[in-house]
């Protein structure tokens, strides 16, 4: 499945950070097709998960980026405090 940006957005350094952590720590989120919108999958160490919210595709480039920022922010930064 191709991704576009058609939303315009554009992902600055932090979530560029994010991605590459999540990618050191085997941490993948992907768009699943549900009727003619998507659903985002979390998946860890074979287990997935999902918050069972809907989106069109043209917000999908948006919210895969913020969902990887906002796991960063939950499971690494938070370490540090």
């Amino acid at each position: 499945m191709n991704i576009s940006n058609e939303s315009g957005y554009i992902p600055n350094e932090k979530h560029y950070r994010a991605f590459a952590w999540a990618c050191d720590n085997k941490i993948r989120v992907y768009p699943v097709p549900k009727n003619k919108l998507y659903k985002i999958i979390y998946e860890h160490n074979g287990k997935k998960k999902t918050s069972g919210k809907l989106y069109p595709k043209n917000e999908l480039f948006p919210v895969v980026w913020e969902f990887y920022l906002y796991l960063y922010k939950k499971f690494y930064v938070s370490k540090d405090n």
